[in-house]
Order: structure tokens, then sequence, then C-alpha cells
């Protein structure tokens, strides 16, 4: 049977890809990112009942609800899993930081995905839904590198927030993962640098 997957930063590279693959395992993707591109329409014109698209601006996360969850996937929608692949970069080193550039990425890192798991949970316990959520974070978590201070700290925040969901509901069958990975080739989405299940 089918299941129904939200995939955020779909339109192109390791987003497009866990697409293909979801659909090549017969499941429905629900792609949202910013950007409709050519690469995606292809890829919704090789499976036209199984795949649908929304252009949404994830730097919004104080309308994530509105957005997502009442103009596209909305609770008549049965969602069983949620990968969150989009992400934002900000490098520099920290005695560049500038606040505003700081709180855009969060936006995009961090507050977003919490709303989107916020409502994707509520979806699964309404429909009584043992589903998965998936946050693609990075190496530059558990590996120090120069310029990636920020954007580290974002996909680090992400992994904590995982692991406590997972404390929170776990026990009803909402399973977490968390996956990092070099590169942003098919190649390079298996193995993973670091996987955590919990």
């Amino acid at each position: 049977m089918s299941k129904n997957i939200i995939v955020t930063g779909c339109s192109r590279g390791v987003g497009l890809e866990i697409c293909r693959v979801l659909l090549e395992q017969g499941n429905n993707v629900y792609g949202i990112a910013r950007s409709y591109t050519d690469e995606f329409k292809a890829l919704e014109a090789e499976c036209p009942d199984h795949v649908f698209f929304k252009s949404v601006d994830l730097a919004d996360c104080e309308n994530v609800r509105h957005n997502v969850f009442k103009d596209f996937c909305s609770n008549k929608v049965q969602i069983d899993g949620y990968v969150n692949n989009a992400a934002v970069a900000y490098d520099d080193i920290v005695t560049n930081l500038n606040l505003e550039r700081l709180q855009a990425m969060y936006n995009v890192n961090v507050f977003t995905p919490m709303m989107m798991t916020k409502n994707v949970i509520r979806n699964m316990i309404l429909h009584k839904v043992k589903g998965s959520i998936v946050h693609i974070s990075s190496i530059s978590v558990h590996t120090g590198y120069k310029g990636l201070a920020m954007y580290a700290s974002s996909k680090g925040a992400l992994e904590a927030f995982s692991k406590d969901t997972a404390r929170e509901w776990g026990s009803l069958g909402i399973r977490y993962e968390l996956y990092s990975y070099r590169g942003t080739k098919r190649q390079d989405l298996c193995p993973y640098v670091t996987q955590g299940s919990y």
C-alpha cells in the first residue's frame, strides 16, 4: 500500500533523489521547495498520480501550518512520513557573525522543521499512524570545520530536538532518524557517515 511522504527541499540534489527513491518504492510524494525546477517537473511527469508539489518559502516559519497543512496536506491526507531535507548554509568565521543572517538560517534549518514536525505528529496521531520522521543533518555537527560553526550549530540543534522528541512520541510508534552525509550526489546518499534511529 502506498504511503504519503512529505519531502522538503525536493527540487534538486539530495532531496530530488530521495523523492525518486520513494517513488520507486511505490509511495506518494508531497514535495515542498521554494523553486519548482525542471528536474522536479520531469519527475512529476514520470509519476503524475503520485507526485504533488507546492512552492513554499520555508523561511516563513510562522505560517507553516497554513501554507503546508491547510493549503497542501490537510488532515484529509494521512501523512506516513516526513523527510526534512531543506536547509540553507551560512558559512563564515565567528568573528564575522551577522545576527540577521543567523536568524534567517535558523528559520529554515531549525524553526520550520520544528513546526513541520509538530503538525506531522498531530496528523499521525489523528490517523493513528506509526510513521517516520527523518531529519537530514550534517557531518559538520560531529567534525569541526573552519567557517561552519553557525551552520553546524543549527544542525546540532535539530539533532537535539529529534532525540528529545523521539522520547516524547516513540511510544506511539513514531520513529525518528537522523542522517549525515558527505556530498550531494545519489551515490553519496548511502552509506551515511552517521545514522541514528530513536
